[in-house]
């Protein structure tokens, strides 16, 4: 006589096992992930506050790196900071002159050595309105040093060129930062 084999599947206390055990790897695997995402750095701040440093870099590197203030009567033809009538860029500390601001109408920085020191906390644009809230950023203009003059009339060493760096801080706290060059290759040329 034939008997069938018994088919008569799991028991309820095995399926209850089964059901802890996959429980406890999910939770598991969901508490891996979840550390993986808040300690990793989110792409999109980062991406912004590079953009935001590309720009203000940009903004610095454009303008005008002449030996005299370009309100100076002397701007067009001096031939030194020496020339100067008012006042030289070169001076020490580089930084705004004559109360002299970013997005300003009436004075504004018009020269690369005037954004030395600048910090904006939140970034804001050139009319002053907010950009990116949230971020900060901060420039820094310097005489290059160790790279050499490249104008042997300038009465300070390396006063032909300068070290722009800008560091922009995200919400998160990260910080990115770039530098750049400014060389005085037209000392006489205002927009």
């Amino acid at each position: 006589m034939y008997m069938a084999p018994d088919n008569r599947g799991m028991t309820f206390i095995e399926l209850i096992i089964v059901m802890v055990i996959l429980s406890l790897a999910v939770v598991g695997l969901l508490g891996v992930l979840s550390m993986n995402v808040s300690q990793s750095a989110n792409p999109l701040i980062a991406a912004q506050s590079l953009v935001i440093a590309e720009s203000l870099l940009e903004e610095v590197e454009q303008q005008p790196f002449t030996y005299c203030d370009p309100t100076d009567p002397n701007v067009m033809t001096a031939t030194s900071a020496a020339s100067c009538a008012t006042s030289s860029e070169d001076a020490l500390p580089l930084g705004p002159k004559h109360g002299e601001s970013r997005g300003s109408v009436t004075a504004p920085l018009d020269n690369v050595s005037e954004y030395n020191g600048l910090v904006m906390n939140p970034v804001t644009d050139l009319n002053g309105s907010v950009i990116a809230p949230g971020y900060k950023a901060s420039i820094v203009v310097s005489q290059a040093g160790g790279l050499g003059g490249l104008d042997a009339n300038d009465p300070l060493p390396l006063a032909g060129l300068l070290k722009i760096t800008v560091t922009v801080t995200g919400p998160d706290g990260q910080a990115i930062s770039l530098t750049g060059y400014r060389a005085r290759y037209a000392p006489n040329t205002i927009p």
